[in-house]
């Protein structure tokens, strides 16, 4: 808050030394380096999402390989299964370098915009010397002030980047509220029966299943019917013995 209002007070200042023309020079930086913040930190969220994506589909892996490793040993697919480990690992260390280089590169804006609005009010007075309308105690004046508005825009810098975070988590959720269920009742009006102590019976009807990570057209199983009886246990099995 306290670095808002001295942003407040520089800009105010400016103008009243100045003229509009560097107070409004300046507020026009500061408006410029609103829009990139608002604009970078998607990236850098939308970034920060895929890495967290392939960071869980590594993880995925390894957690497979090894909960499932008797049966990978028996079917000879140990290789296999430390290849696909060992791939979805280094996705994930790309995405993070990619990640960094990002963020890095977005740096760059963040330092240069304030830095041009600055040069651009520096530039101003320069030729309101030369026009003999400011004397060079009026540059001093300036530069003492842009020097102390310097060490104010990181903490500024700061607070946008959080506070736009906070806009596209708040943007992602709204969205997700509103997104139709992706299970779909057939018989909303039929209620569903449970009876105390009593298992349910359950029944798929025409079930059709699609594996997220396959590279296969081809769905696991297709348009499944079967009921499993309340109180027995039931397995899906492949054909590689997996569940």
């Amino acid at each position: 808050m306290k670095s808002k209002c001295s942003l407040f007070e520089y800009f105010h200042l400016l103008t009243y030394k100045f003229g509009l023309g560097a107070g409004v020079g300046l507020a026009g930086s500061a408006a410029a380096l609103v829009a990139y913040s608002y604009k970078t930190n998607k990236l850098v969220l939308d970034s920060a999402t895929v890495l967290d994506a392939k960071r869980d589909v590594a993880w995925y892996k390894l957690e497979e390989a090894v909960t499932r490793y008797k049966t990978i040993h028996d079917f000879n697919k140990v290789t296999d299964a430390v290849q696909a480990v060992q791939d979805a690992t280094n996705k994930a260390a790309l995405e993070e370098i990619d990640s960094i280089r990002l963020s890095l590169r977005l740096g760059v804006g963040d330092v240069t915009l304030p830095r041009l609005g600055q040069l651009a009010a520096a530039m101003y007075v320069l030729t309101g010397i030369r026009n003999g309308v400011y004397t060079d105690q009026d540059f001093i004046f300036l530069m003492n002030y842009l020097n102390q508005l310097s060490q104010s825009v990181p903490t500024i810098t700061k607070s946008l980047k959080d506070f736009f975070a906070t806009v596209h988590a708040l943007e992602y959720v709204f969205k997700e509220l509103v997104k139709p269920s992706e299970i779909l009742d057939p018989y909303p009006n039929v209620p569903l029966m449970i009876s105390k102590n009593v298992p349910p019976t359950i029944f798929f009807d025409r079930v059709t299943f699609y594996h997220p990570e396959s590279k296969s057209a081809e769905p696991q199983f297709k348009n499944l019917t079967f009921k499993m009886e309340g109180g027995t246990t039931n397995a899906l099995v492949g054909k590689k013995g997996s569940g």
